[in-house]
Formats: C-alpha cells, structure tokens, sequence
C-alpha cells in the first residue's frame, strides 16, 4: 500500500479509510495475514512543547482513532517506522543526540495512543535518508549499533538495515557525500571494501547475539559517561544469550577519549551483585581498523579491517579501555548463582 503516507501529507483519516479497504480486499483472500505499518517517514516529535497533535503522534492518533471508531482496530497489527535521524552530517557531535531522540519519540508516541499490545518495527534505518560521509565512516556503524540496541532496550521487536547491497557514494549535500551501503563498489559492480556499518552489523550478528533465532532477553544497562549537557557519551546494550552467555555491547561516542571500563550485573531482587568470571571474549572496532580517506565528495576507505578479537581470562587483572568512537562487544560467563 505504500509507505510514508505522513511525508506525503496525507491526512491520518484518509489513509486510514483507504488502508481498511486495503485490509477488506487481502483478508477477502487470505484472512490469516497480518496487517500494520503505516512505515512512517520518521517520528519527529512535535515542536510546540506539550502539543503531541503537531508532531507525529498526533498523527498516528488520529489514524487510530479512525480505526476505533469503525470497530476496526484489530485490523492494525504492528506499527512500523523508519529511523534516519539526521538530515545531514554536517553539524558536528550529533551522534550523542539519537539514543535520546529515539527515546523521547517513542515515548510521544506512546501518548498518542501506541501501545505494547502491538510489535514495533523499524522497517528501515540509517544514518541520513539522504547522501552523507557519516554513513560510510564510524559514524553509521556507531548510530546502527546504538539505534538497534535502544530500540530493542524500549521494546521494540524488529529492526532492518537498508543498504544490505554494494552501492556508490552520492552527492546530494555540500558538506559531504556518501550513502547507506555495506560495501564500496567499482565501475564494474564488483564489492571493492566494506563499510564500518558493515563490521558494525556483523558485531551485532555474530557476537553480541549468537546467529540464529533462537529468543533473547535483553536488559537494561546504564553508563556514568556523560557530556556536559547530560548526554551519554557511552551506552551500554546487554543481553542473555540462549547459549547461557552474557554479552554486552558498548558504544564510546567521544571522538577524543577512551574510557577504561567496569561491568557490573546487579540482580535487583536478590540485592545481589556479579561480574564476568573466567574467559571473556572481547571483540572492538574503531579507528584502529577503519580510516575513512578522500575529499568530502568522493570519500574512499584507507583502512577496513575486521574488528579485533581477543581473549582476556581475568578482566580484574586487564580492565577493557573502549578507544574513542568506538564499538566493544564483551561475552562471557558471570559469577554462578547471580542470575536464575
């Protein structure tokens, strides 16, 4: 049925009534399906403070208040929006804004009538919808990575990446150039480099979640580096994996500073605390590996290594620095007993 019906200006009433002719004319044939979207272009919150109708709430709400009132809201199934944060790279240290921007938006459009009862589903997202270096250079990685672990954090059930294929860097600002792509291609179509998105993706893939479909738990986890204005420079995505290990995934958005590290589990119930015990698989990636090269209108990777790998078999004898700009992924077992 389309996507970005709240980009294209569409009053919420009448996608609404053309989305139940829609949901009429598939359930006609196949009533099993499952039905939702409305992929919204983005979920700006509203610029009048305290005035969610001017903002992308207000206009999910009044969609679902169309559904309501026809005794069709079962019809809408799961809710999904893409996430591109910025408009352009061109405004420096942005990156520390998005883990409270996509935090503040789902709440907005909490109080506009989204709730739990449905999933949540990020059909797209990225760095910029449009053009830029920061897609093909730490930045995207760093923003994938923080935007997947928040999402899942806040409840969100499903998230894909667009640009899985190799592509070309294109020029659509005057600041910089680039594109939401795992690879670098030449002339001919054939994959010359990967991105840091791409390391950054497998990060996420391989090590923090063991491959498969197995279920997850995921919880919350906070850290004490922050900026000036209250922002974390650090954020901190753990989960239980369903091969009985932990891992947790560290973001250092400070482009200057590393951070020497301390994991701390706490069982709130049991008043109880833990650490990593034994071997812990540590796995980074940051300037080390990749060096984005070029003028800002035709950016080439220098440097695209893997992340590096290592073993540490006592993080108190070897605490972990995380470099500036940055990803850590940290797996291991904890102290037996913490957690049931």
């Amino acid at each position: 049925m389309g996507e970005e019906p709240d980009g294209q200006f569409v009053a919420p009433e009448h996608f609404a009534a053309l989305y139940l002719q829609f949901a009429k004319t598939i359930h006609d044939i196949d009533h099993t399906l499952r039905l939702g979207g409305p992929s919204l272009q983005d979920v700006e919150q509203s610029q009048v403070p305290g005035r969610i109708e001017f903002g992308k709430a207000g206009w999910l709400g009044r969609f679902l208040e169309y559904l309501k009132r026809h005794d069709q809201l079962e019809q809408f199934s799961f809710f999904s929006f893409e996430w591109y944060p910025f408009g352009d790279d061109c405004t420096p240290q942005q990156l520390v804004e998005a883990t409270g921007m996509l935090t503040d938006a789902l709440h907005e459009l909490q109080e506009g009538g989204l709730t739990h009862d449905i999933p949540w589903i990020i059909s797209e997202y990225g760095y910029s919808a449009f053009g830029a270096r920061a897609e093909v250079d730490l930045d995207g990685a760093l923003l994938n990575a923080d935007a997947v672990g928040r999402f899942l954090t806040l409840g969100g059930d499903e998230a894909y990446l667009y640009g899985y294929e190799a592509s070309e860097v294109i020029s659509e600002q005057t600041c910089s150039s680039g594109n939401n792509m795992l690879f670098f291609r030449d002339d001919a179509g054939h994959i010359t480099k990967p991105t840091a998105t791409y390391w950054g993706a497998r990060l996420l893939t391989q090590e923090w979640a063991k491959p498969g479909n197995e279920v997850h738990e995921i919880y919350p986890a906070v850290s004490d580096v922050r900026d000036r204005n209250g922002q974390p420079l650090v954020t901190a995505y753990a989960v239980h994996r369903p091969d009985g290990l932990w891992s947790v995934l560290l973001i250092n958005k400070d482009r200057e500073r590393s951070y020497l590290t301390t994991t701390v589990f706490r069982h709130v119930a049991a008043t109880s605390i833990g650490r990593f015990v034994g071997r812990v698989e540590v796995y980074q990636y940051s300037g080390k590996q990749y060096v984005l090269g070029g003028p800002p209108n035709n950016p080439y990777p220098i440097k695209a290594d893997e992340p590096e790998h290592r073993t540490i078999t006592s993080l108190e004898a070897t605490p972990i620095s995380l470099p500036p700009y940055s990803l850590t992924v940290m797996r291991g077992k904890l102290n037996p007993g913490l957690i049931r």
